[in-house]
């Protein structure tokens, strides 16, 4: 009997899980499912004319859910903080998400213009804390906390396809998308200047379906202005600043304006970083989508850089307004004048064109940039008649060792107070180098050379000036074992000098460089290197034992020369050359002893000098 009640309980149990089983195959069981957000009813706005400057404003019923306040909010940025996992319990790995357009009336073809962007939006855990924190003190005030979608970031927007469901409608998606606190639809279609958002905050519960229906969305059309300039100024180009004039109600502008960095990002970059934007001048320039703001004010700048006076457009929300502008008005007078000029470089008096040079002007920020041809001939177009235009020229030295010419140059073009024509030619002579060469190939010079300690050999060019000689930047200087050529611009009366520490100089016979003078070669003028030199020893004042790797900082009196560092060998001592120097400054240090600073005079340079060290005194 037992056997036979226990074989029937478990036939029982069988029967109740296959029962089970089919149920939920046949869908017995409901899954909760995110409610399409279709299901929001959208009724249209009642338009009625603004008193102020002939903008719209909208004025929904009381039941009505309007399109603007649909509009974007505080948290669809294009740029925010980087996706903090997602606030509610997700039991799917993606969402589909599809969404329908209604085309504009009379827009053929409209899914071909029209372009659609997810936003992805998340509430990051530390905007949740601090919310949470500052709760007890915002009730406190008597507001509300901020809620849930307000904490919403859009992280990244991605694309997501279009096409033509039926005549008048384009279908979004389905795409598949990752799971997200919060869904912005956003598309546009700028032939037809309209654009459709709408915005989904998932409740934050858990979630366990995939689909994300957007419903049916209704074009919203652009606001802008469409420029049409005329008047007698003639300009081969003209650029233009455009400014926002925020309304009272500014909020719904900005929160505009993160959309249309989707929508228009080259448009909304100038408008938020004040760049200029090219404009054309034989037709019509629209300036859209921008933010329902109560005007855009303009000024319109010239190519020689001249700005025009400021024009303001009052904006109407929703429309394309139209605006004229007469340029030979807003611009002062001598605006128009301009010249195109014909330049032409060459190397000093040779006649040589200097080809290939790079020719910049600087235009307040902006930089442009010619070439000259092989003839040294640039263009240059539309320059100012009212100013003086400074040029700045980079030479390249190509396959030559020896520049020609200065790698950097400047010059002037003054615009002639009468032309015979539009254009104007001009020329300009870059300053040619002439070089002074330093033999090294002697044996005396070979000789001082082998005294040079890092950073030396120093090679140095002086100028006789009145009698005395002057010392000369460097601008070019090209040094081999054999010799050392240095570039000058000037005639004159030149000599080098070789150093190879602070304290040992040697001088070149002088030369004179003229106008014809291409390169002029010289020597050193004692050419047998005959140097001194003082040995110094450096000791403890307590035990008088040499001091090893003790540091000696040698100066000289020869201002643009730098010191020289060198360290004591194992006995204690340093040779110190020198030739033609009157003195010789020294700071010795050592750790663990104090340093001393000391002037060899003339009489000490001879011989051996002792630089005593006393120890540092310890604390007690």
């Amino acid at each position: 009997m037992n056997r036979f009640l226990s074989n029937l309980l478990i036939a029982v149990a069988i029967i109740v899980a296959l029962g089970v089983v089919a149920w939920v195959r046949l869908g017995g069981v409901h899954r909760p499912i995110i409610r399409d957000t279709s299901e929001r009813v959208i009724q249209k706005t009642t338009v009625t004319p603004s008193p102020r400057l002939g903008r719209t404003s909208a004025k929904p019923t009381e039941t009505s859910v309007s399109l603007k306040a649909q509009a974007p909010t505080r948290d669809t940025h294009i740029a925010s903080s980087p996706a903090a996992p997602v606030s509610g319990v997700s039991l799917v790995q993606s969402v589909l998400v599809l969404a329908s357009l209604r085309c504009p009336p009379d827009a053929p073809n409209c899914a071909q213009q029209t372009e659609a962007r997810l936003g992805l939006g998340f509430v990051s855990q530390d905007d949740l804390r601090e919310a949470e924190r500052g709760r007890a003190e915002i009730e406190a005030m008597g507001r509300r906390p901020p809620p849930r979608e307000e904490l919403v970031n859009v992280s990244e927007w991605r694309h997501i396809n279009v096409a033509e469901a039926t005549p008048g409608i384009i279908r979004v998606g389905p795409a598949e998308m990752p799971v997200a606190d919060a869904y912005s639809l956003l598309a546009w279609n700028t032939d037809q200047r309209v654009y459709y958002f709408k915005r989904y905050v998932r409740p934050d519960e858990v979630l366990t379906t995939s689909s994300l229906n957007f419903g049916a969305l209704d074009p919203t059309p652009f606001t802008g202005v469409r420029l049409t300039l005329r008047g007698s100024a003639e300009f081969a180009s003209l650029r233009a600043i455009v400014h926002r004039v925020p309304s009272a109600d500014s909020e719904a502008s900005s929160h505009f304006l993160q959309l249309a960095q989707v929508i228009a990002p080259e448009l909304t970059e100038a408008l938020l970083t004040a760049e200029p934007i090219a404009v054309t001048l034989d037709q019509p320039n629209t300036l859209a989508p921008l933010p329902p703001d109560e005007a855009v004010e303009i000024t319109f700048i010239t190519p020689s850089e001249i700005e025009s006076q400021p024009v303001q457009v009052p904006l109407i929300e929703g429309k394309i307004v139209d605006a004229e502008v007469t340029l030979d008005e807003i611009f002062p007078a001598g605006a128009t004048a301009t010249i195109d000029l014909q330049g032409i470089l060459e190397i000093g008096d040779t006649g040589k064109p200097l080809a290939q040079a790079t020719v910049t002007r600087d235009l307040g920020g902006r930089t442009e940039i010619y070439t000259t041809d092989e003839r040294g001939t640039f263009q240059v177009y539309a320059l100012p008649m009212d100013r003086i235009t400074v040029f700045d020229v980079q030479t390249s030295r190509g396959q030559l060792r020896r520049p020609a010419v200065p790698e950097r140059w400047s010059f002037d073009f003054s615009p002639p107070l009468t032309t015979t024509g539009s254009v104007v030619k001009a020329r300009w002579k870059i300053p040619a180098y002439r070089y002074v060469v330093l033999d090294l190939s002697s044996p005396g010079a070979r000789d001082a050379l082998a005294l040079a300690r890092l950073p030396y050999p120093i090679y140095i060019l002086e100028r006789e000036v009145g009698g005395q000689w002057q010392l000369q930047p460097l601008d070019f200087f090209d040094a081999t074992a054999e010799e050392v050529a240095v570039a000058v611009l000037e005639t004159g009366r030149y000599r080098l000098l070789l150093a190879t520490s602070p304290v040992a100089l040697w001088e070149s016979q002088p030369v004179h460089v003229t106008e014809k003078t291409l390169e002029v070669r010289t020597r050193l003028a004692n050419e047998s290197a005959a140097h001194a030199s003082v040995r110094l020893r450096v000791v403890d004042a307590r035990t008088r034992e040499p001091l090893v790797r003790a540091s000696v900082v040698i100066g000289g009196s020869h201002g643009s020369l730098p010191p020289l560092r060198l360290l004591t060998n194992d006995r204690g001592e340093l040779e110190i050359p020198h030739h033609r120097c009157d003195s010789i400054s020294l700071w010795v240090e050592k750790k663990g002893y104090q340093p001393v600073q000391r002037t060899l005079s003339s009489g000490e340079l001879n011989g051996e000098v002792e630089v005593i060290l006393a120890p540092e005194e310890r604390a007690r």
